[in-house]
């Protein structure tokens, strides 16, 4: 598949194409966008915090250009959660979440799979912004 292909790859059964990039500082919000785990309440639209990266022994990644793709994405669980949660060598509420694969088809000999985080950034327009708008 070309560059351009990958790009254009759309997410779920939604016409919008999803992102392909994500490039995220410590404490940026994060959507989740799937459910992951219901009693940590990591449900489709909860919001949560980017803390890092790690490797598939735990080890933080830090200040590193990421050659290989990471094994987990740190996330800081927000307040309301109500579930007391510590993982050794992290801080409270600190928890790793594993990418998913996904094989896209398209046509008879033409594929490519995507490993991705369940989350996009989060972010908000205020009510003067869209006004006179339509949203899907």
């Amino acid at each position: 598949m070309s560059l351009l292909e990958v790009y254009n790859i759309k997410g779920g059964r939604s016409k919008v194409k999803g992102d392909g990039i994500l490039s995220v500082i410590p404490g940026a919000p994060l959507m989740i966008t799937d459910n992951i785990d219901i009693p940590l309440r990591l449900v489709n639209g909860a919001i949560v915090e980017f803390y890092g990266f790690a490797d598939s022994d735990g080890t933080l990644i830090r200040d590193e250009i990421i050659v290989t793709p990471p094994a987990y994405m740190l996330i800081k669980l927000n307040h309301y959660v109500g579930v007391e949660i510590a993982l050794p060598g992290l801080p409270p509420s600190v928890i790793g979440i594993e990418p998913i694969s996904i094989t896209y088809k398209a046509g008879l000999r033409k594929a490519v799979t995507c490993s991705q985080f369940l989350i996009t950034l989060a972010y908000a327009i205020t009510d003067y912004k869209c006004q006179r708008q339509t949203f899907t």
